[in-house]
Order: structure tokens, then C-alpha cells, then sequence
């Protein structure tokens, strides 16, 4: 039986508590099928969140208007007196809505789009540059965020990163695969924004501890 998934529109208006973020992305983006989204998105005053368009599997319109939404890097002056996190998942939009929580709540966001993508940026990073947290969703192209995590336990400038796994694999042998790991935060999608800050804030405690 077909499942109809609303595409997503996001528009972000800029705005002096967060310059970092603005932006919008059109009417042509859908998110996987197999994601099951719920976000919402705190303070929606600043942040309006609103759905539209065909549904997945429809081919986009091609007269939809559509803007990509540019790379945003943390200001020089602000790179290192925030907690910083790299974000890492295959969807743009959820590091995007990971991303706005995030950077709401005092942080600044490096992102990957999948767990090679994620360790190479690691080991191209000075080691006063590593990030102070990796977010790894699981379900990735090339390198799943387990295996990616695992490398990172493995490498010895990187093991003392706190880690956190956010994914829809909510299972008992996946939690406990994490656990063996070592990661220090687990959270399964659909979430609320708070879970999500309080694993970040909880593995960066436990990191500095």
C-alpha cells in the first residue's frame, strides 16, 4: 500500500539571533520516503516551518521555483567560543533542520553528507579544529554512520570525540551495536527538538568530563 509524503518547503527568515541561517529550499525537494519526519522546529516564530507540494514520487514541477541553499560556515570571530558539531546525514534537509535546533540553542554546525564524507573532514582537520561532537544518522551511501562511528573509536586523535547516532533504527540490536561502539548518545527519528540538544549537550559533558 503507497504511502503519500507531503514535500517540504522551508522558508528561514534571517534574523539577529542567528545570522548564520537563511535561506530557502523550494517546492522540488522531498524527503526520503522512508525517513517517517515529524520535526517540528522550536522558536517556529523565527523559524516558520510550512509543507506543500506533490507528493514523493511524483515528478517536480518544473516551473517550481527553487533555491539552493548555500553553504553556511560559522563566523571566524564565533568558530571557537561555541561548541561545534559536525552534522552527518545523506538528506539535506534534516541536516538542515539539525542544524537550525542546533545553532538556536548556542552551537555552531560543520556538516557531511555521509560517514566517508564525515572522516575525511576529520582527518583533513588540525587537531585544535576537530569538532567538539559528530551527530551520525546510520543509513548512509558509501559509509553507514555505524561503521563511521567505529573508525572513529579506531583512530587515536579521534577516539575521545563525543558521539551521538540519530536514525530510525530504533531496534535492540542497534542500540546495542551503538553501545559497543561506544557512541555516547543514542536518538531515533521521528524526535523533539529538546531530545536532540540534551544528547548533544549530554555527550559534550561526558566528552569534557
Amino acid at each position: 500500500m503507497g504511502h503519500s509524503v507531503l514535500c517540504v518547503t522551508v522558508q528561514l527568515r534571517k534574523v539577529t539571533a542567528s545570522p548564520l541561517v537563511s535561506g530557502e529550499i523550494g517546492r522540488g525537494w522531498c524527503p526520503r520516503q522512508d525517513s517517517n519526519l515529524r520535526f517540528r522546529l522550536r522558536r517556529a516564530a523565527l523559524y516558520p516551518l510550512s509543507y506543500g507540494g506533490p507528493a514523493c514520487g511524483d515528478e517536480p514541477n518544473a516551473s517550481a521555483p527553487t533555491t539552493s541553499l548555500p553553504p553556511v560556515s560559522p563566523s571566524p570571530s564565533v568558530s571557537r567560543s561555541r561548541p561545534r558539531v559536525l552534522v552527518v546525514d545523506d538528506t539535506a534537509a534534516l541536516r538542515l533542520l539539525i542544524r537550525i535546533n542546533l545553532e538556536l540553542d548556542g552551537f555552531d554546525v560543520d556538516e557531511a553528507v555521509d560517514g566517508q564524507d564525515a572522516l575525511d573532514q576529520l582527518a583533513s582537520a588540525a587537531d585544535d579544529d576537530l569538532p567538539d561532537v559528530v551527530t551520525f544518522d546510520v543509513v548512509m551511501p558509501r559509509l553507514d554512520g555505524f561503521t563511521a562511528a567505529a573508525r572513529v573509536r579506531e583512530t587515536p586523535r579521534t577516539r575521545h570525540l563525543p558521539l551521538v547516532i540519530v536514525t530510525t533504527q530504533s531496534g535492540p540490536a542497534d542500540a546495542a551495536r551503538a553501545a559497543q561502539i561506544g557512541v555516547d548518545g543514542y536518538v531515533t527519528k521521528p524526535f523533539e527538538p529538546d531530545t536532540l540538544i540534551e544528547a548533544v549537550r549530554g555527550a559534550l559533558s561526558r566528552g569534557s568530563g
